[in-house]
């Protein structure tokens, strides 16, 4: 009988080849399941239930590097102007190190009803950003910037009045939000805010803003760049532009 080496290294390689070929596996698997209609109505009910409002999911893939990517999420009813809630015509979350969220082309509508107060209350939080300082965002993030890398690329908040009306919005809004280390072992979260537009709130008409700062553990807020233009007030009115449905893979959005 042909005995197989039983070296610790022996052993060792066998169990590496083994995991390697469990975890390629379940890659697979999980590549052709969040294509499924099944698993795509049952992300948009946990976001349902999570943000309290009811949302759709246009698609749900697996997209590189090994990330779950959503497309076309959107609240109820969010394409009729005036109507408060979010989509976002890319959710990225994947894994490198840490948590990663990527955000494109979405967009948040809040509305402050009579009672004062704003909806969907998911969102509640946004409001203050109408006034916004450094030290709101940092405040705003603070659940998020220990477990998570955030982006968001190309994307608008709005704020509208009782009557659905636009009173504030800043456009094309990239954030980034990640962790980094300073000299002498110092870990401290960067920010990154770029706003191409705003009006209303304390970025009325702001134009071209890049921001950027530090959060360390004791230091709140360490500026490293601010540079905007003030464009002077004119009389423009506000016309707001819902991002289109991005086409799936494999399809072609004709515009005649």
């Amino acid at each position: 009988m042909k005995i197989i080496s039983s070296r610790p290294g022996a052993r060792l390689t066998g169990l590496v080849l083994v995991l390697f070929t469990v975890v390629a596996v379940l890659m697979v698997a999980g590549w052709f399941v969040a294509r499924s209609e099944p698993a795509r109505q049952w992300i948009a009910g946990e976001l349902t239930t999570r943000l309290g409002i009811p949302v759709t999911v246009g698609e749900c893939r697996i997209g590189w590097p090994y990330a779950l990517v959503l497309r076309n999420v959107a609240s109820e009813g969010f394409s009729a102007a005036g109507t408060p809630g979010f989509s976002a015509g890319e959710v990225r979350v994947g894994w490198c190190c840490t948590w990663r969220i990527d955000l494109r082309h979405a967009m948040v509508r809040t509305q402050q009803e009579a009672s004062g107060i704003w909806q969907p209350q998911v969102f509640a939080r946004l409001a203050d950003m109408r006034q916004a300082s450094a030290g709101d965002v940092v405040r705003l993030t603070a659940p998020l910037r220990d477990r998570f890398r955030l982006q968001i690329m190309d994307s608008s908040l709005v704020w509208l009045d009782a009557a659905g009306q636009e009173e504030a919005a800043l456009r094309d809004i990239r954030f980034r939000m990640e962790p980094v280390r300073l000299p002498e072992a110092r870990d401290a979260t960067y920010y990154g805010l770029r706003i191409y537009a705003g009006y209303g709130g304390a970025f009325a008409d702001v134009r071209d803003l890049e921001w950027a700062w530090l959060t360390l553990s004791d230091i709140e807020y360490v500026e490293l760049v601010r540079t905007g233009r003030v464009e002077p007030e004119t009389q423009v009115e506000q016309v707001e532009v819902v991002p289109a449905p991005v086409a799936p893979q494999g399809e072609v959005s004709h515009v005649e």
